[in-house]
């Protein structure tokens, strides 16, 4: 009688599936920036979901890069809009670092100049800022008792947090 051993053959662990045709996001416009710089060397497309900095609107410098929302500049102007349609002139604003934060409220702030809204204060919210840092931006706030209301050019997790501290503050 004859033994058979069947072995199985080892199957290679990569995960290598072929060419790239094309990316989806990143979902922050500093993500997508970065990104495209290195896809465009390869002439891989990519397309955002979410990213929103003007910088990516340069087809000069970004040509593989197309996104499914408009730029900052168009929300900025909508801010302002809200802001006059409510009939308030003076405002503060938070914004996060980064290109999403600092450019967008860049363009709300010469927009609101242009149309007569006068900037309380300005806060930037930092990177990895924690609840400390949150609690200052909002005792910052307070100080400005003129001021009608607060625009935010925030990631959403700042936006979050910014709304959890309030809580906590009497106001």
């Amino acid at each position: 009688m004859t033994r058979i051993h069947l072995y199985q053959m080892p199957v290679p662990r990569n995960n290598y599936s072929g060419p790239v045709f094309g990316v989806v996001g990143g979902s922050y416009s500093s993500v997508s920036l970065q990104v495209a710089n290195l896809l465009g060397l390869f002439h891989i497309p990519q397309i955002s979901p979410a990213s929103t900095a003007k910088a990516l609107s340069d087809k000069t410098r970004f040509k593989y890069f197309a996104r499914t929302v408009p730029p900052d500049t168009f929300q900025s102007s909508a801010l302002v809009d809200i802001v006059k349609s409510v009939n308030w002139s003076y405002v503060s604003t938070i914004y996060s670092e980064g290109s999403y934060g600092e450019y967008g409220i860049e363009v709300f702030h010469r927009e609101a100049q242009e149309r007569n809204v006068c900037i309380a204060t300005a806060e930037k919210v930092p990177s990895a800022a924690d609840d400390k840092e949150f609690d200052n931006i909002i005792l910052k706030l307070k100080k400005k008792i003129n001021a009608r209301g607060v625009v935010l050019f925030t990631r959403a997790e700042d936006a979050r947090h910014i709304l959890k501290r309030k809580s906590n503050i009497k106001m």
